[in-house]
């Protein structure tokens, strides 16, 4: 760095003044690309872009974008996109939405229920006014008084724009109230109940990472966005995230509960090999953090060497490697390269064995988005889960996680068709040092999850690897404290459990071991004595092979 020339955003037009800045932000960059060795200070202060255009940043080299104290503020779903890049650094910048322009999320009251009518009223309680088309994309019960994700009774929860016809009219009653006409879903909200509702979901993310190596977010803070904060793929590799944040506006903490409206960071189908550490997520619209690779699934046999598929994300390159599995992931001991592909068929260089048929599962054997350490983080209060950790060789210590609507570790193999096909398993994982506090507040499933999902199916083999989940600490949570499917070596030893707070209930703590497991060791792990938790520790075992 200290070879790098230095320029300034301000020189090529970008002024806080400016009611568009998105051009001269795009002439700072395209002088970055022309001059590699470059650092571009953006100075301090709030700097508007209205324009509905990515900011691409392709073909950058040994550049660093060193923006500590300026804020970026957004009103269309397009951020940046960086492709082909190589050893650049974003350091301090910040993030958020203008709210004058459209809103991410409201909190809303339920009143006038209806169930015979199927009807309501939903007032927003941060606004004095709004309109009745305003979009309605997804409610998520919070809190009432804390007006954090989830309830620990009867929660609610409707992704109203996978399901359009849910909603049959929207009426305006009061300046803040709308009165809804469903189709008979929406019959199990109640008068009383607070939801956050989302205007927007999977709109956009704020960065998109493709195809790009050595790159280093540091003090970056994403305070509101419609989309993801990070969505890194397509074969990027060495990456990291230190010190940043994903959470609420600090201006608008009171009226705008709502940081990213889905995952804080979703890498899928890279090279790998990054660290998360040191940062600080919250209030997302989904997960904290998901890693994994994508599959593919076998819709018919072409020919002797083409197959038809079906997956939600395709990572297949020609030269790429496929392994093939049963449609319940048993092993096939079949590979095969690619050698041609369009949007329907696959051709491999091998003939197909007859064990290749509908159904059955593959996956790209020449990515590879493992080996990663997350460590000294603090994951809290977001909906859905902390970390889906799906993918080789990670290191998971010295966080904290609180609140968490869902559980905050789930190691899964996922495929619910027509949403992802996530997860080709995982050798090893160490999770250890970790601090839970208060979470999976709806009761979704364990603290840790190990499991598989085939359409509802779990798969016939294990999956999972080398697993050591050690001197953690739980605290006050409801439910199991671990479960296990399809998993071979699996050592769960020296964690703590207090549950001296919360519900009395007799499940609170279990250890559930399942289908598919071998050579598990459960050992050294102590359980604070409470009566509200009678029966923690016990532990429960279904169709394992052996135990240690």
């Amino acid at each position: 760095e200290k070879n790098y020339r230095t320029v300034d955003a301000a020189d090529f037009g970008l002024d806080e003044n400016s009611e568009d800045n998105y051009s001269a932000f795009c002439s700072a960059i395209a002088y970055c690309r022309e001059n590699p060795n470059t650092r571009l200070v953006v100075g301090g202060g709030k700097y508007h872009f209205r324009t509905d255009r990515e900011i691409v940043l392709d073909g950058l080299k040994n550049t660093i974008i060193d923006a500590d104290g300026a804020q970026f503020v957004f009103e269309h779903p397009n951020y940046f996109r960086i492709t082909d890049c190589d050893c650049i650094e974003f350091r301090g910048l910040s993030i958020t939405w203008n709210l004058n322009a459209s809103r991410l999320g409201s909190i809303v009251k339920v009143k006038k229920v209806n169930r015979i009518k199927h009807s309501f009223e939903i007032e927003f309680t941060e606004l004095g006014e709004v309109s009745e088309d305003i979009p309605i994309m997804a409610f998520t019960q919070y809190d009432a008084k804390t007006l954090t994700p989830g309830v620990s009774k009867n929660f609610k929860e409707n992704y109203v724009y996978q399901h359009p016809d849910i909603i049959k009219s929207v009426t305006k009653t009061k300046s803040n109230v709308l009165k809804i006409t469903h189709n008979g879903d929406l019959d199990d909200f109640r008068n009383g109940d607070v939801f956050l509702l989302r205007h927007h979901v999977y709109d956009g993310n704020v960065f998109n990472v493709f195809k790009t190596s050595n790159i280093t977010f540091s003090g970056v803070k994403i305070y509101a966005a419609a989309g993801m904060g990070w969505l890194i793929e397509n074969r990027t590799e060495r990456f990291q995230l230190l010190d940043c944040v994903i959470g609420l506006d600090p201006e608008h903490v009171n009226d705008h509960r709502i940081s990213a409206t889905a995952d804080g960071v979703h890498i899928a189908n890279t090279n790998g090999k990054f660290r998360i550490s040191g940062c600080d997520f919250s209030f997302m619209g989904d997960d904290d953090v998901n890693v994994h690779d994508n599959l593919l699934s076998v819709t018919e046999v072409v020919d002797k060497n083409t197959v038809g598929y079906y997956t939600n994300a395709n990572n297949l390159a020609v030269g790429d490697t496929v392994i093939f599995n049963s449609e319940r992931f048993s092993d096939l001991d079949f590979s095969a390269k690619v050698t041609a592909m369009n949007g329907e068929t696959i051709t491999f260089d091998r003939d197909l064995p007859e064990t290749v048929g509908k159904g059955c599962i593959i996956y790209n054997g020449s990515i590879d988005s493992g080996n990663y350490v997350i460590s000294n983080n603090y994951f809290h209060e977001n909906r859905a889960r902390g970390l889906l950790l799906q993918s080789d060789n990670g290191l998971c210590e010295n966080n904290t996680f609180y609140k968490t609507m869902a559980n905050p570790i789930k190691i899964i193999m996922d495929i619910s068709s027509g949403l992802w096909l996530e997860g080709s398993g995982v050798n090893t994982l160490t999770v250890r040092n970790n601090t839970f506090k208060e979470c999976n507040v709806v009761k979704w499933s364990p603290q840790i999850d190990i499991s598989s999902n085939i359409d509802g199916n779990s798969a016939d083999c294990a999956l999972f690897y080398n697993i050591v989940i050690e001197n953690n600490r739980f605290e006050n949570f409801q439910g199991d404290l671990l479960r296990a499917s399809n998993v071979s070596n699996l050592s769960f030893c020296g964690n703590t459990t207090d549950n001296r707070e919360g519900k009395i209930t007799n499940g609170r703590g279990n250890i559930k071991i399942n289908g598919e497991c071998s050579k598990i060791t459960v050992n050294g792990n102590k359980f604070r004595p409470s009566a509200r938790a009678p029966f923690q520790g016990r532990i429960k075992f279904k169709s394992i092979k052996s135990v240690l």
